[in-house]
């Protein structure tokens, strides 16, 4: 195998064209491959002149050994023959160099895209045709790593569907053998035959664990030099350049000058853009030396995966349950696409990454107690928590402090190249994350230092809904109807969870697809009413409060009056609520402070849904991801539901000008989610929920929410932000958590 440590550390150099060799040691023959067969000392003696000029790469001269290319000559028969041979040779040419070369040799096992394009007009649909050029891709990469390959090289593809079936024949038959990829590019425009230009090439093929990508051409490195540098701004692979030697002279030689070829790729290595070199269409012997001299202690790119390339680093994703708008899907195809693995449920057995987040938040305490956990086992896995259920500095002073390796990004692209750092370095990596939180944190330091901004902004006395029985009033357990559901359904933020948001656009495609998800996602709320297979039950409680040093402070009637404190965390960057008033906010504020002798309505609310497996689609990938959406929806539309029946209330009364605001457990206002216990005692008859907590406070059903309801004249969810260690850790006091 290829030592995936020196990827970083030396240019790799590939030898070149092998029928040009053959052709300027007089063998003649329009099937190169079965010079394997024919004259097998000749293409031992084409590796020894590669060796002898430096190379460090031979590659198998099976470029056309598979049955489809070989069906041309009529010896489709003896393709596997000439796999055999061919990579037998080059591996005996490579173990014998040991003992002049002086350095390590390895052998790839070169594939070819065969002759059948499957993206020409005539090929396409043609599954016979697909599967035809899949088994030849899985028969010779077979052979190839049974006879000793050190690598795999896929070359001089030109149709990028030929390529993914190859790279998936890889994956199926040779995972654990390293593989390169190179596109054939035919000039200037960087596209290949079948007209996708070259990022879009990368972009189909990312997902797999390559150890290096790359074009080879026909053209001067001159030529392709451009193209090189486009593509190092996006690949985070290892990066291959193997450039032509130009078009033909006469049978048996190129117009570029090796001296010259050497020069445009040491320009290239200067900047840093290349892990491996070598030749392509017409290059030599001669080439190769002077780009072997060329290349030597040359600039080597920084490698973006480089320790993990033998395998796809596994990422295991830590679920945030409770939380409605959670999007591991999202995270997960991210990471994907970055070349990670995402294993199952049941595969997380040693992964090399943790994630734990959501678009919502987590809340502080379940990230502190899955900490707790990884400690206790003695774990050193990275840990990434991204959203906004907490900060830099609370990573670094309260997380960290519980699991050393723990680091927040936030939000996905963040996390992806968190992800991709801490694969490429580790140790870097983590000592970079540590150098910033502390810098986060002297900047924190300089800025409170600066600052004389009010924390506690009092509203005045006519901003507060103030006490009135027909606020106060407890709703024990109820069902909501789906079909009063329907009417406040959001359907347009459903179309938007499928993919079809509202658009301008006059495209008859994306209208048909936005009706035909519409008329879908109807249809299957249809069949749930029908099918009474979802039931959402609510439980509403308001009470009459006063703000006492951040704490919602109310006496329990159901609980022999029992005095219950809630302390709330506040801003602490100066913030404009809706209405332009500044100043650091709490949820607290929102009813009457203690001083005023007087006290305001604030309610509780739990939404649960619980829907019968049977209504759940199986086996439909696009039904069932609609089905979420549903669920999704409908929970949101039961808390538009409890805000119209306030709202109602709120406007018998002569509320005018006053806001009501349902601020969510777990979310950017309310993130401590140790909450849903105080709110689940203080509801009345919680147990007719059917709501249980475990120890991290996570509810089933898993479709459940717990909120606040505010009345205020600026009622709204002030987002809290980041919030520093000492306000947490009073915080804990005051609600008495260990």
């Amino acid at each position: 195998m290829i030592d995936q440590k020196l990827l970083g550390k030396k240019i790799y150099v590939l030898d070149g064209a092998m029928d040009t060799m053959l052709l300027a040691g007089g063998v003649e023959d329009p099937d190169p491959e079965r010079v394997n067969l024919t004259h097998p000392a000749v293409v031992a003696d084409v590796y020894r002149e590669y060796i002898e000029a430096g190379v460090d790469i031979i590659r198998s001269n099976t470029f056309g050994a598979d049955s489809l290319t070989q069906k041309d000559f009529g010896l489709e028969k003896k393709a596997a023959d000439m796999t055999r041979a061919g990579i037998g040779i080059a591996r005996e040419a490579a173990d014998a160099a040991d003992a002049y070369a002086g350095r390590p040799i390895y052998v790839a096992g070169t594939v070819g895209p065969t002759s059948l394009s499957l993206s020409l007009s005539a090929q396409l649909g043609n599954q016979d045709g697909e599967e035809a050029v899949f088994q030849a891709f899985q028969t010779q990469i077979r052979l190839l790593s049974e006879g000793g390959a050190d690598l795999l090289h896929f070359s001089a593809f030109q149709d990028l569907h030929n390529a993914r079936l190859a790279l998936q024949a890889w994956q199926e038959t040779a995972p654990e053998t390293p593989a390169l990829l190179t596109f054939f590019i035919g000039g200037k425009s960087g596209e290949i035959l079948s007209g996708h230009t070259l990022k879009e090439c990368y972009e189909a093929v990312r997902d797999f664990p390559l150890t290096g990508f790359g074009i080879e051409s026909i053209e001067e490195g001159n030529v392709i030099l451009g193209l090189v540098k486009d593509l190092n701004a996006w690949c985070r692979f290892p990066v291959i350049c193997l450039p032509g030697a130009g078009l033909p002279g006469d049978a048996s030689s190129h117009d570029q000058k090796p001296i010259v070829l050497a020069c445009d790729l040491r320009k290239a290595t200067r900047r840093g853009l290349l892990n491996f070199a070598g030749g392509g269409m017409g290059t030599a012997s001669e080439h190769l030396c002077a780009i072997a001299t060329a290349l030597q202690d040359e600039k080597i790119r920084k490698i973006q995966v480089g320790q993990w390339q033998k395998k796809r680093p596994r990422v295991a994703i830590e679920p945030v349950l409770g939380d409605l708008r959670q999007t591991p899907l999202l995270v997960a195809d991210a990471l994907r696409k970055a070349g990670f693995d995402i294993p199952s449920k049941n595969g997380k057995k040693d992964p090399d990454l943790l994630c734990m987040g959501s678009l919502a938040l987590p809340g502080l305490l379940q990230a502190e107690a899955f900490c707790r956990q990884l400690a206790a086992r003695n774990a050193d896995t990275p840990l990434l928590l991204w959203g906004n259920a907490s900060s830099p500095r609370h990573c670094l002073h309260v997380l960290n402090a519980l699991y050393p390796h723990c680091y927040y990004a936030n939000d996905i692209i963040a996390l992806t190249d968190s992800a991709l750092r801490c694969a490429t370095d580790r140790n870097a990596f983590e000592a970079a994350e540590q150098a910033r939180y502390r810098e986060l944190l002297d900047q924190k330091a300089r800025s409170l230092n600066n600052q004389n901004i009010q924390a506690n902004p009092l509203f005045k006395n006519r901003t507060y809904v103030l006490t009135d029985k027909r606020f106060l009033h407890s709703k024990p357990t109820f069902s909501l109807s789906l079909g009063k559901l329907a009417e406040i359904f959001g359907w347009e933020e459903f179309l938007s969870d499928c993919g079809c948001p509202r658009t301008r656009s006059r495209s008859k495609v994306k209208r048909a697809a936005r009706q035909d998800a519409l008329q879908a996602g109807k249809e299957l709320f249809q069949k749930l009413i029908d099918t009474d297979a979802v039931h959402v039950r609510v439980s509403v409680r308001v009470v009459d409060a006063c703000n006492d040093d951040d704490c919602i402070c109310f006496i329990d009637r159901y609980k022999n009056d029992e005095a219950v404190r809630l302390p709330m965390l506040r801003q602490e960057e100066d913030s404009p609520l809706v209405t332009g008033l500044r100043g650091r906010f709490s949820i607290a504020d929102f009813v009457p402070d203690k001083s005023f002798g007087k006290m305001g309505p604030i309610g509780f609310f739990a939404a649960t849904m619980e829907v019968a497996q049977e209504a759940v689609p199986q086996g439909d990938e696009t039904q069932a991801a609609r089905f979420q959406f549903l669920r999704k929806g409908l929970m949101k539309a039961a808390i538009r539901r409890i805000r119209d029946t306030y709202a109602s209330i709120l406007k018998e009364r002569g509320g005018k000008g006053f806001n009501i605001a349902l601020p969510l457990v777990g979310e950017e206002a309310c993130p401590d989610v140790s909450l849903r216990r105080d709110i689940l005692e203080h509801l009345p008859a919680p147990s007719a929920l059917g709501i249980t907590l475990d120890g991290e406070f996570t509810p089933t059903p898993a479709d459940t929410v717990f909120g606040l309801i505010l009345f205020h004249h600026h009622a709204c969810c002030p987002v809290l932000g980041e919030i520093s260690a000492e306000q947490w850790e009073a915080y804990r006091k005051k609600r008495g958590l260990s």
